[in-house]
């Protein structure tokens, strides 16, 4: 996803009949940016130049939770999702990483007042129980979370590939070695 101005589309056989969701809707011709799902792809989020989207019902419908909240009207480039659904996350351009604990019922700043916040944001990837992230730069940046406690911790200069390896475990690999999030 670029940004253009296009449509979300979903499929049910591993890409061989594509469905489109949002033509027709209040979703449809938007400057998508990024796509995330549950592990069962029942609970979908997508980001895009101005809020975030969720789907609970595998896109037949997407919703806008982030509009008329303190997180709306942003510039979202990134989006991710737990295997629930539940906790989810999104990137703002060059500002803050939001986060919802409620399906993306609310939103808070996780970043605000720290080192994260401001970055050059440009990827995301969560755990399976949402309680980590791993969220990159432009810059080359890497930048890991945890819930408990809160907190953001900058990998200044380190270039990775992000492999997801099943069973809600990612493995961010680079020249020094790899970090795993479970």
């Amino acid at each position: 996803m670029d940004g253009s101005n296009e449509d979300l589309w979903t499929s049910a056989d591993r890409g061989a009949t594509l469905v489109n969701r949002t033509a027709g809707t209040s979703a449809h011709g938007l400057p998508w940016f990024s796509t995330g799902s549950s592990a069962d792809g029942t609970h979908l989020i997508a980001a895009e130049q101005g809020d975030v989207w969720t789907s609970s019902d595998s896109g037949a419908t997407f919703v806008n939770k982030t509009k008329g909240t303190p997180a709306g009207g942003r510039l979202f480039v990134a989006c991710a999702s737990d295997s629930t659904g539940t906790n989810l996350a999104a990137l703002v351009a060059n500002k803050d990483i939001w986060v919802s604990s409620d399906s993306g019922t609310s939103w808070s700043n996780s970043s605000v007042r720290t080192d994260a916040s401001g970055q050059n944001w440009l990827a995301l990837a969560s755990n399976a129980s949402g309680s980590r992230l791993l969220a990159a730069t432009g810059d080359g940046d890497l930048w890991a979370y945890s819930a408990k406690p809160t907190q953001w911790v900058g990998l200044e200069g380190a270039t990775l590939s992000l492999v997801y390896t099943g069973n809600g475990v990612f493995y961010a690999t680079g020249a020094t070695g790899y970090l795993q999030l479970k």
